[in-house]
């Protein structure tokens, strides 16, 4: 999970917060906050980061990976990332609709 919830809340409570909502998925690990160091790293790099840290985990060259979902109210994903990005309403969080397109996602 990349979003800046990972920040406020531990990998339980998100599953918790998941769950309420329908998303039933394994939720294994917080991306790594690059942020922290430099200001202008993309969230997308973050993601990427983290799918070449546990390679051997995935199985398959980051870029190759397809088993995961984005959710996050910002956008600043790679390219090859947005077909797996699902964007939540910054003020509203998670809407219903955007539940059913990652529970969509999650099935294939």
């Amino acid at each position: 999970m990349t979003s800046t919830w990972r920040l406020k809340h531990s990998l339980g409570e998100m599953k918790s917060i998941f769950s309420r909502v329908g998303i039933n998925c394994d939720l294994i690990d917080f991306t790594p906050d690059l942020k922290k160091d430099n200001n202008y790293t993309l969230r997308g790099n973050e993601i990427l980061k983290r799918c070449k840290d546990n390679r051997k985990v995935i199985g398959t060259k980051p870029l190759n990976y397809t088993d995961f979902i984005i959710l996050d109210d910002n956008n600043d994903m790679l390219l090859w990332q947005s077909k797996y990005f699902f964007q939540t309403d910054r003020l509203c969080g998670l809407s219903l609709t955007v539940t059913r397109e990652a529970i969509r996602m999650l099935k294939k």
